[in-house]
């Protein structure tokens, strides 16, 4: 029988897991706009909003794995994760993610989208974006289909 605490989560999950599925099918539909624009020195306003569009996707979807389905793993499967590292270690032992390190790389260009490409030029920026989407919608059907098999009891 399943506590109450484990009957939230996996709820909460399959909710989630909603959720996450519709912000990569947004994610795969900006990831093909952007690449047809392609990488250049200067953009017309209506070219930055689609990368801007894009950006916004890429990272709602890094939040919703890494600080929400993650944990909802750990919680349903009696583990514990002190840090972001932590859970990033045991999704690539999951199967979830092939690599931790470059899971990291996408969390800091989570981190630099949300404080508005201080960091860096835009024009690297959006390359660097471009290149880690397609392992991050990879991701996004390994953590639903692991999802299912949590909550398919």
């Amino acid at each position: 029988m399943k506590t109450e605490k484990e009957q939230r989560a996996e709820s909460e999950l399959q909710d989630i897991s909603i959720r996450l599925h519709k912000a990569g099918v947004q994610l795969a539909i900006s990831l093909k706009k952007c690449k047809l624009i392609g990488i250049k020195e200067e953009y017309s306003n209506d070219e930055l909003e689609v990368f801007d569009a894009f950006t916004s996707r890429f990272a709602r979807v890094s939040d919703i794995l890494t600080q929400r389905i993650f944990r909802l793993f750990d919680v349903l499967e009696f583990e514990e994760s002190k840090t972001f590292l932590d859970a990033l270690n045991k999704a690539e032992q999951r199967g979830i993610i092939t690599s931790a390190f470059d899971f990291k790389e996408i969390r800091e260009l989570r981190n630099e989208i949300a404080h508005e490409y201080a960091l860096r030029d835009f024009t690297r920026l959006i390359a660097d974006v471009i290149k880690h989407t397609p392992q991050l919608l990879v991701t996004v059907e390994h953590s639903i289909k692991y999802s299912k098999k949590l909550t398919s009891h």
